[in-house]
């Protein structure tokens, strides 16, 4: 690195847990050399992932360089205002034609910036067009925990270092949230915290745990109302926060009561030994911290897992001891930053349902952003095939040339999040600092706001709103929430901290914790979780999750396509005859993936697993075989409940 590199502290906003305080070097001709982290960030602390340490190699690859349209197949390169000519016109035409409800904006969290990811949506709001519910990735564990605790923050990342116990409830953190790991890790090292890890599959964290437990997939709801249920025998129940801060205790009693050890070990397909060891430490061990990982309410009943788990807690006496997200957890209201009062109403579809709302072909045009579905999405083969369809208009403002951006009719570039200025909220820890521009534009992109914009003017709309100066709106929301500074010193690049709820405040109609939920009747929901019969029909379960080189489907520009391994039992490679390397078929009666035999202890008997949204070695899309049926409660997702029959290629194929 030369002496006339530049150095520029940034936050990253992609989606995820961590939100790292990053330092980016640009060299003298203005290329970006190097992105590490920030040793000055109380949290993340000068540690980052493999993703961010890419940026200086995938900020120039496979970037969308210039506005592109497909003509008889195939794209040509166009400038700009021909490019806004097609998309103004196509737009007015759909909306005369046939109303805001026939423009779908399929938007979700590739950006994480308040700007990138929620300003520019004020245009779309206010047309009125039909939205998702965004409810794919986290919305079911949200809404369940919210039944009974009103909001859904708790635990802080520097919460953990001086915590009796943590546990790890279907939460691979090593990986998907290194921090919170490593806040944990620094616990176990300075104040002997225990750690405990619940996982069906066998991760570093499970083998570096005081104490693992392995239920069976789509089994922990069962596994909570033991624990809950051997607390409340073994008289290890706080009664005195119990009768203070919540309400249905009794009815909760009568429950557990009830509830059979025996069929919560044959439900779990755990010893009854291995689960008084995790109730008796959530007894002994106090404060501790639960820490339910997104991932748990990624199947059938995810809603009520999530709730379930949240539960423990409060038995045992602590307000908000669990981790979920904490992103409602700061004192600020972000409701007005992309629908001001006056905006219409809009249709809103299921994201995890959406292949299925396209092929009602209601869509005349669908504009794309920060999202890749082709990829992402349930039943993925069935998005792609809509967007791909003469009678839908499809228009991306993409960064990269994605699966998706190659499918779509008219492709825009965007810029990185190191190529503009922008704001990104953690939904962890409360610390916040600008995320600053490191580089020039590399590409002849338009940030989301300027593409807004013109596309406004295009329009002729010239509302207020549409016109207001996004920072100011940003200072507005944002200032009364900041603890120890103001907007000045935001913008100067100070690292300032967010001003939090309190933890012993409860926005439920009781204002307490409802260990009964009142609100569930309203969805038709059981006020207590309850565990459900789990599917035996003798396929397997597919999981598919985190792995540490790429977000979603992102940085296989950096690191190589995503590995289309499939991870087997011995046991069961070895009644089906599978070797390692062996070319294997994963079926259901939405497609099939084939992918490479691993043969591993990781998963357990009846499980298998995959790194998540790879592609198999002939072109097909894994997502295509998970359920686009969203979840009863939530409207969340059902990837960890993905049931396929195994075979060998050759018998298959």
């Amino acid at each position: 690195m030369t002496s006339k590199t530049r150095t520029i502290a940034t936050v990253c906003t992609r989606d995820c847990y961590d939100s790292c305080g990053l330092l980016a070097s640009r060299s003298e001709d203005g290329r970006l050399e190097k992105v590490e982290g920030d040793l000055s960030h109380p949290v993340t602390a000068g540690l980052t992932c493999p993703r961010a340490a890419g940026d200086n190699k995938r900020l120039y690859r496979n970037r969308v360089q210039q506005p592109a349209v497909r003509e008889s197949g195939d794209f040509q390169t166009i400038d700009w205002s021909r490019a806004m000519d097609i998309f103004s016109t196509r737009l007015e035409r759909v909306l005369d034609k046939h109303g805001p409800e026939a423009v779908l904006l399929l938007d979700y969290s590739g950006n994480c910036g308040l700007l990138a990811g929620g300003f520019y949506k004020r245009l779309w709001n206010m047309l009125g067009v039909t939205r998702t519910d965004h409810a794919v990735c986290s919305r079911s564990g949200r809404v369940g925990i919210g039944l009974h605790y009103g909001r859904t923050y708790g635990v802080q990342p520097e919460d953990l270092v001086s915590r009796k116990l943590v546990v790890f409830w279907g939460f691979n953190a090593a990986v998907s949230a290194p921090h919170l790991w490593l806040k944990a890790l620094q616990g176990r090292k300075q104040n002997k915290t225990i750690i405990a890890v619940v996982d069906s599959c066998k991760t570093r964290m499970a083998q570096t745990a005081d104490l693992w437990i392995r239920p069976r997939p789509g089994s922990d709801v069962a596994l909570a109302l033991a624990v809950m249920r051997l607390l409340l025998d073994s008289g290890q129940v706080d009664e005195e926060f119990v009768n203070r801060r919540t309400v249905g205790f009794e009815k909760l009693v009568d429950l557990l009561s009830g509830y059979s050890l025996d069929r919560a070990c044959t439900d779990c397909r755990l010893e009854l030994k291995d689960i008084r060891a995790l109730a008796d430490l959530y007894g002994r061990l106090k404060p501790s911290a639960t820490m339910i990982g997104i991932g748990l309410q990624k199947n059938d009943h995810g809603a009520d897992q999530a709730r379930a788990v949240a539960l423990i807690p409060a038995l045992v006496g602590i307000d908000r001891g669990f981790f979920y997200s904490n992103s409602d957890g700061w004192s600020m209201d972000l409701s007005k930053l992309a629908s001001p009062d006056d905006g219409p109403a809009y249709k809103t579809v299921s994201q995890v349902a959406l292949g299925r709302s396209l092929q009602q072909g209601d869509f005349k045009m669908v504009f794309i952003s920060g999202t890749n579905p082709v990829v992402t999405m349930p039943e993925a083969d069935t998005v792609r095939q809509c967007l791909e369809s003469p009678e839908t208009f499809t228009v991306i403002h993409e960064t990269h040339w994605t699966d998706t951006a190659r499918r779509a009719d008219l492709v825009l570039p965007a810029l990185t999040y190191l190529e503009k200025d922008d704001l990104v909220i953690p939904w962890t820890h409360p610390y916040v600092r600008l995320s600053s521009k490191v580089v020039e534009p590399v590409s002849n992109g338009k940030t989301e706001v300027e593409l807004m914009r013109e596309l406004a003017g295009r329009l002729q709309i010239d509302t207020p709103w549409i016109k207001e100066d996004p920072w100011q709106v940003l200072c507005r929301l944002i200032e009364p929430g900041l603890a120890d500074g103001n907007w000045q010193d935001l913008l100067a690049g100070r690292l300032l901290k967010l001003k939090s709820e309190p933890m012993d405040s409860y926005q439920t109609p009781t204002g307490k914790i409802e260990l009964v939920s009142g609100l569930a009747g309203q969805y038709g929901w059981e006020p207590v979780p309850l565990p459900q019969a789990g599917a035996n029909d003798g396929r397997f379960v597919w999981i598919t999750s985190a792995t540490a080189r790429f977000t979603h489907s992102q940085f296989q520009e950096v690191y190589g396509v995503i590995p289309d391994q499939v991870f087997i039992n011995p046991a069961d490679a070895a009644k089906m005859n599978i070797n390692p390397a062996d070319q294997v078929v994963l079926s259901n009666s939405r497609g099939r993936f084939c992918g490479r035999a691993v043969i591993s202890d990781k998963v357990p008997p009846g499980v298998l697993w995959s790194p998540r949204q790879s592609r198999d070695f002939e072109g097909r899309c894994q997502n295509q075989l998970v359920p686009g049926k969203a979840q009863a409660l939530g409207g969340g997702s059902r990837f960890n409940s993905t049931r396929v029959e195994l075979n060998l290629y050759h018998t298959s194929g």
